[in-house]
């Protein structure tokens, strides 16, 4: 497992190829209380039983030293949890999101010049080693 902190979005790491966010850093980005962050995931989950796919109950250890549940989430149980929440930081997370699917929705419709074959590269290989100084050329008609 590797942690990616940034200051714009919470803490994500990788397993087994696979980006996940802790219950626990999504509700210290988004300014929420822990147990708060449970009880929307369980209500999520409850209200709609396909989407517990996206969250991984686990369990942490307080500075107190009970056991206490944790959740880990996948980027589409982050983005339903996250859709949820009120408050500027996820007013701003929001806007971010339409922002970036505007744009990759942008950069889909764009008109895209056609790609040309390289004839360049067949071409050198069908020359084939040199003979007396002088190459083989191929003309395309």
């Amino acid at each position: 497992m590797r942690a990616l902190a940034s200051t714009s979005t919470p803490a994500v790491y990788t397993r087994n190829g696979t980006v996940y966010a802790s219950s626990r850093d999504v509700a210290a980005f988004f300014g929420k209380r822990h147990a708060d962050v449970i009880r929307s995931i369980q209500a999520l989950t409850s209200e709609a039983p396909s989407t517990e796919r996206n969250f991984a109950l686990s369990s942490y250890t307080d500075s107190t030293g009970r056991t206490l549940p944790a959740y880990e989430m996948t980027r589409d149980g982050f983005t339903l949890l996250a859709m949820g929440f009120t408050g500027k930081t996820a007013l701003a997370f929001k806007v971010r999101y339409i922002e970036e699917f505007n744009r990759m929705e942008a950069q889909l419709k764009a008109p895209q010049a056609p790609q040309l074959p390289n004839f360049i590269g067949a071409v050198s290989a069908l020359e084939g080693p040199r003979r007396g100084g002088h190459r083989a050329f191929l003309f395309l008609h």
